[in-house]
């Protein structure tokens, strides 16, 4: 019982782990992204700004 619920605990931790991580990671680059922005006007045709 305490084993099982061990295992399911530790994915769930990985999960949000995983999520996190991801997330941080979207943050980053989209405020480098940003960043990059103000300093290079001439890359206008960037199809994510």
């Amino acid at each position: 019982m305490s084993k099982r619920y061990l295992q399911k605990a530790t994915k769930g931790k990985l999960l949000i782990i995983i999520f996190i991580v991801t997330l941080w990671g979207k943050v980053v680059s989209s405020a480098n992204h940003h960043k990059g922005d103000s300093l290079t006007k001439d890359k206008s045709g960037d199809p994510q700004g």
